[in-house]
């Protein structure tokens, strides 16, 4: 919006991708190779994307701003977002009458491990729902206008910003962090190229430089 100047930028601090300790997932071994979407041979207009200085404003509270998982409509009307992606991105997937996930096979994308996901007070949380843009990124990177507030819990909830993995990240001090599984670098700069194009986020110049270069190599491919 003309006139409108983010506050004064403090510097980002490196911070790990995910609060929770580091686990050892449950592998089980698995005869299907990953269905992975083919990459995306274009660069989602990134040659034009805004360049901004990567921020961290005031006033972020992703709880209380970006809220929680809603209801999905294509789930019961009692399933939530977490279990329309924990569908989509399983297979074998067993569902209670309500729509709730109660177990499934993933392909880890992130490692390119397979694992067996349980609902459970102890093992839910070793599929966590990744926001491939992460939430205080967007925040930072367009997300914090007041103008833009009716965008964010739909941002949170949106399944083309969220993919399933498992837990044990490791955490980069690259511009852009990517999964250890490099067979899946190109699908993974891709979508998140295009959730920034999606809802109009900046890049830092670093940010930018690593995703043109990146999805350029993958074109080229």
């Amino acid at each position: 919006m003309a006139g409108i100047s983010p506050p004064t930028p403090v510097p980002l601090r490196p911070t790990p991708r995910h609060p929770l300790p580091r686990r050892r997932l449950r592998l089980v071994p698995s005869p299907r190779r990953s269905r992975l979407p083919c990459p995306m041979r274009r660069l989602c207009g990134m040659r034009g994307r805004r360049v901004w200085p990567r921020l961290i404003l005031p006033g972020y509270s992703r709880d209380s701003q970006f809220g929680d998982w809603q209801r999905s409509s294509s789930l019961c009307g009692y399933g939530t977002t977490r279990d329309y992606v924990l569908k989509r991105d399983m297979t074998n997937v067993v569902m209670n009458r309500y729509c709730k996930m109660q177990s499934g096979d993933l392909q880890d994308p992130y490692t390119s491990e397979s694992m067996y996901f349980v609902k459970g007070e102890k093992t839910s949380m070793l599929v966590q729902i990744d926001h491939v843009v992460a939430v205080q990124d967007a925040w930072a990177s367009g997300l914090w206008r007041s103008s833009r507030a009716g965008e964010r819990v739909s941002y949170y909830n949106d399944p083309d910003v969220l993919q399933a993995a498992g837990v044990d990240w490791d955490v980069s001090s690259s511009p852009v962090w990517l999964p250890d599984n490099t067979a899946w670098h190109c699908d993974y700069m891709a979508k998140r190229a295009y959730i920034k194009h999606k809802y109009r986020l900046t890049m830092s110049s670093a940010e930018k430089t690593q995703t043109v270069n990146l999805l350029t190599q993958c074109a080229a491919r």
